[in-house]
């Protein structure tokens, strides 16, 4: 064996070697984004089960109830017929998701933090302020 041969064998193996690491952290890419994408939809379902929990509590037990519910992410809240509720985040790949509610509420925009679910009586509504 000649020196020339030995020396292109273990460049041979660090090419290798280098390809492989390469491949690894490709994939440990997509993997990660995939982890952000799922948990994002996790932490908006989440804000909605805490906020469509919060907005029923105060429609059943009535005027002069309120509730403060944190919000980890922003949310659209729009009303529709039948008294459902459609949440929206403002993450575009996350799809909407509708929500019976037992009152009527006001539409808007929740951005993260906290939110008050009050009953305005002028209106007969639920409000979410924040």
């Amino acid at each position: 064996m000649s020196k020339g041969q030995i020396t292109m064998e273990y460049l041979l193996l660090g090419v290798i070697g280098l390809s492989l690491i390469i491949i690894a952290l490709v994939s440990l890419r997509g993997i990660n984004q995939n982890f952000i994408m799922g948990y994002d939809t996790l932490q908006f379902k989440n804000d909605i089960v805490n906020l469509n929990g919060a907005i029923n509590e105060v429609c059943i037990l009535g005027k002069g109830n309120q509730r403060i519910v944190t919000i980890k992410g922003g949310i659209g809240v729009q009303e529709e017929e039948n008294h459902i509720s459609r949440y929206k985040s403002d993450n575009v790949n996350i799809p909407s998701i509708p929500e019976k509610i037992d009152c009527n509420i006001t539409a808007g925009h929740i951005t993260k933090g906290n939110v008050v679910v009050t009953w305005n009586v002028m209106a007969n509504k639920i409000e979410l302020k924040q």
